[in-house]
């Protein structure tokens, strides 16, 4: 039942695929209600208010009755003023006009995929606004006909009103991005960060659809504005902490060719003077001082800081504290003549307790009990893992690399919850691996014919879960006129165990084939 204020159900009803006498499924009520809106937006209702449907379960009928309710919402017009966009077009670019929904986000989403739009054709820095209006005017509409009234439109307020939306376009001059120049310094050229830029220079082959790129080149202001952060940010990397740049915009009086120049001022150098590490007990100074590649004298580079201390992190997560906390800090020193000096220190907050694994935990096996049991038996054989180890964060790493070999399983996740106190001090962790697994049976097949050896033919059948166990097992078939191979193959990686987590493959491999001979090998001679 449709009980939608306003609107005329008697075009769209018979298209629903619930009907009465047919069987319900949530799926197949969510594809009717979007067919029902569809149908609302495509009256230029682009906002109607739908309530959630109503479904009662009558047992004594064994039937259900479904009950739609709510408001066709404002009439919405959208048009555009200094530009012409396809009704096509604006399908594809416009939210607003698939989503039945007239938010502000979704207004300026709109505007800024028509933005990228103009920018790709060479209208670089062109403006999109969306400007709404609201016929008539609400108690609570501010300004009307203007952005402003975007942002504070509340469809519920809006069932017996027309909002008109207006894309105002500036698309200022149309330009050509020939070339991009980083001047001021030498430490950086822009073949070094060209891969990183968000702003593109015209491609010479722009006349091959799909694979010439951008024809006229793409950038904006908001890009430059990244652009310039970037180059910043390496700036920075190479150790001139105060460097800034600024964007220059050069276009040619004729061929509107644009040429854009990022100018460095590079700044005083920062070198570190001192390196320094504190709040150890757990390991020497000088074992942690192996972790850190930074020297003294060199250039301060923070990505490299950051390095450094998550390499510290790593060494303790490998030696099974996996609650360690370091962070760096970075102190201001003196000048060096015209440099400027920094001490770096790496504070370990917290070292934490070492962590031992008290049991490992299997999700998203699938199956009866006694195959979930083999399945799970598999996994824990499979994995570098056992109740009572050290929780390494490398074991853990290499334990999803183990699972995820064995082809076995689309997604891999291992994690770690707190079980209580070891002796000793340590503490103990469940290791829970939820896995996704794939189709254990995979059927491949394919055919061809060639002239010497006429129909050609091919069937395999893999099990990459052979008897739950993670072994392979595969059967392949190629047969032409000429020739029939029969293979027959399987593999354990882990047929037999020696040491502790150490196994011996077993690799079997089985063939027939039956030749035909030509008929030109019976030719007499």
């Amino acid at each position: 039942e449709i009980k939608i204020t306003g609107f005329d159900e008697t075009a769209v009803k018979p298209t629903l695929k619930l009907q009465s006498g047919v069987p319900f499924t949530r799926d197949v009520l969510g594809e009717d209600v979007n067919r029902i809106r569809q149908a609302l937006i495509a009256k230029g209702r682009l906002a109607p208010q739908l309530k959630d449907p109503e479904v009662q379960f009558d047992s004594e009928k064994n039937e259900i009755n479904v009950a739609l309710s709510g408001k066709v919402g404002p009439l919405v017009e959208v048009t555009f003023k200094n530009y012409t966009l396809s009704e096509k077009k604006q399908l594809q670019l416009l939210p607003i006009k698939r989503e039945g929904n007239i938010d502000v986000s979704v207004l300026e989403e709109g505007a800024r995929r028509v933005r990228n739009q103009l920018q790709e054709q060479g209208y670089f820095f062109s403006e999109v606004t969306p400007l709404c209006t609201v016929t008539p005017p609400t108690p609570s509409t501010v300004d009307n006909g203007t952005n402003e009234t975007c942002q504070n439109l509340n469809p519920a307020e809006l069932n017996d009103h027309t909002v008109k939306v207006v894309y105002d376009v500036t698309l200022n001059r149309r330009l050509k991005l020939t070339e991009i120049r980083i001047t001021g310094t030498n430490k950086l050229t822009f073949a070094d960060v060209e891969p990183e830029l968000k702003s593109k220079k015209a491609s010479a082959f722009a006349f091959i659809p799909f694979l010439g790129g951008y024809g006229r080149g793409f950038t904006s202001n908001a890009l430059l504005e990244e652009d310039r952060r970037t180059i910043e940010s390496h700036m920075r990397d190479f150790g001139y902490r105060r460097a800034h740049a600024t964007v220059l915009q050069g276009i040619s009086p004729t061929q509107d060719n644009l040429i854009i120049t990022f100018n460095v001022e590079e700044g005083p150098l920062t070198r570190i003077a001192e390196i320094d590490i504190q709040g150890e007990t757990a390991f020497t100074k000088d074992r942690l001082s192996k972790e850190i590649t930074i020297v003294k004298d060199a250039p301060y580079s923070r990505s490299q800081v950051r390095a450094d201390n998550d390499h510290l992190l790593n060494l303790y997560a490998r030696e099974g504290y996996i609650e360690a906390e370091v962070r760096p800090s970075v102190d201001d020193l003196p000048k060096r003549g015209e440099d400027e000096q920094v001490r770096v220190v790496f504070n370990v907050i917290k070292e934490g307790a070492k962590a031992i694994v008290n049991d490992i935990i299997i999700n998203g096996v699938t199956g009866s009990a006694s195959v979930q049991r083999a399945k799970r038996d598999a996994i824990k054989r499979a994995i570098p893992l056992s109740p009572g180890d050290l929780l390494r964060a490398d074991k853990i790493t290499e334990a999803e690399r183990a699972l995820y070999v064995t082809d076995a399983f689309r997604q891999v996740l291992i994690s770690q919850q707190p079980a209580g106190d070891a002796p000793g001090g340590a503490k103990k962790y469940d290791v829970i691996i939820d896995v996704e697994e794939k189709k254990p049976r995979v059927v491949e097949y394919g055919g061809g014919y060639s002239t010497d050896f006429g129909a050609l033919g091919l069937l395999e059948l893999t099990n990459v879960n052979f008897m739950n166990k993670l072994r392979s097992a595969a059967i392949r078939l190629r047969a032409s006129q000429r020739q029939q191979l029969l293979r027959f193959e399987f593999l354990d990686p882990r047929f037999f165990r020696y040491g502790k987590r150490q196994f011996a493959p077993l690799r079997s491999q089985l063939s027939t084939c039956a030749t035909r001979p030509s008929p030109a090998s019976f030719a007499r001679p």
